[in-house]
């Protein structure tokens, strides 16, 4: 009798820790294809994320290049004028 709940309990462990070993390597392996995919994002969102940086510098460089032309008492209408004083002049 004792033997036989031996047995028992040694069935039903042994169907327990095969279950944790199924339910880990299932764990697994989703983890490992959930790092893909954020890797994959990473590197898109990296990729835009520079792209908007440079759009960003760009913008600040022009803006900047505009201020640049206001204080020297530039931009348009000042270029125009110096252009139409050296042709009259």
């Amino acid at each position: 009798q004792e033997r036989k709940a031996v047995t028992l309990l040694q069935q039903l462990q042994t169907i327990r820790n095969e279950k944790a070993a199924k339910r880990r390597e299932q764990q697994a392996r989703k983890s490992g294809e959930r790092a893909k995919k954020q890797e994959i994002e990473a590197s898109w969102r990296g990729k835009l994320n520079k792209e908007r940086r440079k759009d960003r510098y760009r913008e600040q460089g022009k803006e900047q290049k505009r201020r640049d032309m206001e204080a020297e008492g530039g931009g348009r209408a000042a270029k125009k004028a110096r252009r139409n004083s050296r042709a009259s002049g």
